[in-house]
């Protein structure tokens, strides 16, 4: 039986988490090492040997890797040692096309069928769990607003967020929950020595959470299995180099300082391929990284120079790629249908399926300036899983006056706002409120309901009436959101 991990090592996430300008509550319990699935005949499943570096870090901040001193970790990113030795990303491609061949999914390492199912209007939620392994000298224990500044960036790259970094992409429809960070002093497993031991005393079962364990990364940036390789074996999860574990502008990481190297590893978890794998100008599903809209591209390519090498424009915007995380920020379409695919045929334990469905109530009261309004926001969880949600009501941009609990006070900033935890399914929150605006408004009136949540669900809805001399002193407002 697989012994329970110390409870020193768990720590359960209770925190406030920053999405999107918005402060939700984020609140999941974690999950004892003892309910990990254990595998007896877990091996390295298409896993041939990975090469080791070991890493360390001096006082004064020069970086060794392999008895190679850098000045920083940025110098050892840019060297010519980095790029002969595949530092850039440790995730290997099995080659045995008999066997599979054989799989009859949509989205083998084989081939790659789109299918309309796998571009889903539902969000695949993913609960996800770091695994910080440390040094004696505290080396890469690194702080929790490093993996809150990661899991933001997560979502706003799989999500295509407006007003982020992430924004010029495609929704996946992918949300990546924390659910949980642990820690670990152990000078040989921070060296990322005996893999299995490891992940078999820190893993959270797999088959229900993403795992990332955060290490040296023998010398790596990170990598990651397929989930085409051992879906639930204990080697399932991403590995990664701590000091590129964060958000935007991380110190002494560039050109791998925007929190994109996990963007790309998670993408290997969810059975894409790098857009220049088999090294060779293929195109179509079948060859190459099986996905016909990455355009063709014989080798990988570093930095954020255009190029051509199959005679079109490499794609060197895409996360799948080696180019610098600046000049990253995309996934295809057909990349985020293989990925959705994965999750499905490969992962169908690992997710949730959250929703939050809008309807407008009947017609909504109509209020002259002057009058009060009394209305209701009404807000209702459809679907499977619990979200932490903040609530926002942003009223007309006037000197309102409202009463909310029996207290009536002016408007603060034109906004409302809640925070709350809707339970799965059918959880509902309702707040009434009266407002009143000023006798001597005119213009438009616009009434804005937006709900987000740490989980990716969002939803809005708005209402705008031009108050003139047709329709003077007179707005409408939305009376539910459910």
């Amino acid at each position: 039986m697989k012994p329970h991990l110390p409870h020193r090592f768990v720590t359960s996430v209770v925190a406030l988490v920053i999405l999107l300008g918005v402060t939700v509550a984020l609140a999941l319990p974690p999950v004892p090492a003892s309910s990990a699935q254990t595998d007896s005949s877990a091996t390295r499943l298409f896993h041939p040997p990975r090469p080791h570096s070991h890493v360390a870090l001096s006082s004064d901040g020069e970086v060794s890797v392999d008895h190679q001193t850098f000045p920083n970790f940025a110098s050892y990113f840019t060297s010519p040692s980095f790029r002969l030795l595949g530092k850039r990303c440790g995730t290997q491609v099995p080659h045995d096309l008999a066997s599979l061949q054989a799989d009859p999914s949509d989205c083998t390492l084989a081939r790659t069928v789109i299918q309309q199912a796998y571009w889903p209007n539902e969000v695949y939620v993913i609960p996800t769990v770091f695994h910080i392994i440390y040094a004696s000298d505290g080396t890469g224990n690194i702080a929790d607003q490093r993996i809150y500044d990661q899991v933001r960036v997560l979502n706003e790259d799989y999500q295509a967020l407006t007003g982020t970094a992430g924004a010029q992409g495609t929704n996946t429809r992918i949300h990546f929950q924390l659910a949980g960070i642990t820690r670990t002093m152990n000078d040989a497993w921070f060296q990322d020595q005996d893999e299995f031991a490891y992940k078999q005393a820190l893993g959270w079962d797999q088959s229900r959470y993403l795992n990332v364990y955060v290490n040296t990364a023998s010398g790596f940036l990170g990598y990651a299995y397929l989930p085409q390789q051992q879906v639930t074996k204990v080697y399932d999860g991403v590995v990664m180099l701590y000091q590129v574990i964060g958000g935007r502008d991380l110190p002494d990481a560039a050109p791998y300082d925007q929190g994109r190297t996990l963007v790309h590893e998670v993408g290997h978890y969810l059975g894409l391929l790098h857009t220049f794998d088999g090294g060779g100008c293929f195109d179509g599903y079948e060859a190459g990284d099986l996905i016909a809209d990455t355009p063709s591209e014989e080798e990988e390519h570093y930095g954020c120079t255009p190029s051509m090498t199959c005679g079109t424009p490499d794609d060197i915007h895409n996360f799948m790629n080696y180019t610098d995380d600046t000049c990253m920020w995309r996934f295809t379409l057909e990349q985020a249908n293989r990925a959705v695919c994965s999750l499905v045929n490969y992962r169908s334990t690992l997710y949730n399926i959250g929703a939050v469905a809008i309807n407008q109530t009947p017609p909504p009261d109509r209020v002259q300036a002057g009058q009060p309004l009394t209305y209701t926001l009404t807000v209702q969880n459809s679907g499977q899983v619990a979200l932490d949600a903040q609530i926002t009501n942003i009223l007309p941009s006037a000197t309102l006056t409202y009463t909310l609990a029996g207290e009536s006070r002016p408007l603060v900033d034109g906004k409302l706002t809640w925070s709350t935890t809707l339970t799965a399914p059918g959880g509902i929150w309702s707040e009434t409120l009266v407002v009143t605006l000023p006798m001597t408004y005119t213009g438009t009136a616009t009434n804005v309901l937006e709900v987000t949540s740490l989980q990716g669900v969002t939803g809005a809805f708005t209402s705008v009436v031009t108050v003139g001399e047709a329709v003077r002193y007179q707005i409408f407002l939305p009376l539910a959101m459910q």
